[in-house]
């Protein structure tokens, strides 16, 4: 509710799927359907990070994780060291 943006996307949107002159019932049902949706959907996420977090603070996978990540930063470096100037 904090973010400006999420609420103007939300203003913008919503009217869409009320009917032409919406009764106060309607837009609460709405309302109440959206936010529900909303704790629904940030609750899987929590689950899936609290479950990859288990997975993640193993050493090897770190180990594995960092050297990837190393790599993949290794290599845009050199490609962009080896970039002919524009």
């Amino acid at each position: 509710m904090l973010n400006p943006k999420a609420v103007l996307t939300y203003l913008a949107l919503m009217p869409q799927f009320l009917p032409a002159n919406p009764s106060p019932a309607s837009t609460v049902l709405l309302s109440a359907i959206t936010v529900l949706s909303a704790i629904g959907w940030f609750r899987l996420v929590a689950l899936a990070v609290a479950a990859a977090r288990r997975v993640l603070q193993r050493p090897r996978v770190r180990q594995a994780l960092d050297a990837a990540t190393g790599s993949v930063l290794i290599t845009f470096g050199v490609r962009v060291a080896t970039q002919p100037a524009r």
